[in-house]
Order: structure tokens, then sequence, then C-alpha cells
């Protein structure tokens, strides 16, 4: 299965979704780069509060790109789904109170796992 969108094409193959797409909204000067995403379809829709990159693991990674959205600019440092991924004490909101949070959770053994926005 196949099908596409002026800036966007995505196909269904062997239980991965592949998707390729064109963005435009951040940097005009990007105008030709394409982005892709692969990924089984058993996994879409599925995220775990605090995993900024999307690698399935509460790393450190994920709590410099929470600082980095939080404190930078929307602009620069917003993944997809930013609420529901960056809410990690689950009062939908993305505050420093998340960072500190995922901070605890990472270093503090016993800390209670990330809830995320219950939308």
């Amino acid at each position: 299965m196949a099908t596409s969108h002026e800036h966007t094409k995505i196909a269904i193959s062997n239980g991965h979704i592949f998707i390729v797409w064109r963005d435009f909204r951040h940097n005009p000067q990007l105008v030709n780069s394409v982005y892709a995403q692969i990924m089984p379809v058993d996994e879409i829709g599925f995220f775990k509060p605090g995993d900024l990159n999307y690698d399935k693991a509460l790393t450190l990674a994920d709590v410099i790109g929470m600082v980095n959205y939080i404190f930078k600019g929307i602009e620069k440092y917003t993944p997809e789904g930013t609420l529901l991924v960056c809410d990690v004490n689950g009062d939908c909101k993305v505050s420093l109170v998340d960072v500190i949070n995922l901070v605890n959770y990472l270093f503090k053994p016993g800390w209670p796992a990330p809830v995320g926005c219950p939308m």
C-alpha cells in the first residue's frame, strides 16, 4: 500500500511503514531537505513520556533535548507531539518541573517513572 501528498510519501510493506517528507516549517534554507522515518507498524502512535529522540530509552540526551526545547524556543527544538512527549509528570504542561522529574527518574533509584499527559 502506498499514498502520497504534495510533500509526503507513505508506504507500508512487510510490517513496516515508510514515511518520506519535506519539512518547510522551521528553516526556509532547507527547502530541498528530505526527511524519512521507518518504523514497525505496531509501534505507530506509541511513545514513552520523556523520550524526545524516540530511541525507546530515557537518557541524558532526552534531558538535554527537553532543556533546549524549554529554554531555546519552540522553533528550533520542537519534537513532534511535544506536549505528549515532554510532559513527564502528567500535568499536561511542559515546564522545568518535567526536566527535574526526568533527571530524578534517571539518577535517583526508586523515583516514579514518567507518566505523561493523560489526554
